[in-house]
């Protein structure tokens, strides 16, 4: 079990990064759970996951929300594409 982001090329081939969070022990009581990710520059798209795998009869994992967010880049950085 593990939350993750997943940063990919283009045309969705290649994973460029990923950075995971294990879920080892939810238990019974509501947690939250994030993971923080920078995008490569090579990052053409990215995607959120919630893994889950080996799952039986006792129990379940419940997911209330996800939000996956970015932020702008930095000034120097915008500007130096600008003509």
């Amino acid at each position: 079990r593990e939350l993750k982001i997943e940063f990919w090329n283009a045309d969705h081939s290649r994973r460029i990064a990923r950075h995971a969070l294990p879920l080892d022990h939810p238990g019974e009581t509501w947690q939250e759970f994030s993971v923080e990710a920078t995008a490569p520059e090579d990052a053409a798209w990215v995607r959120a996951v919630i893994h889950v795998s080996g799952a039986g009869p006792e129990g379940a994992l419940l997911v209330d929300s996800l939000r996956l967010h970015g932020q702008p880049a930095p000034d120097h950085i915008q500007n130096e594409s600008l003509p």
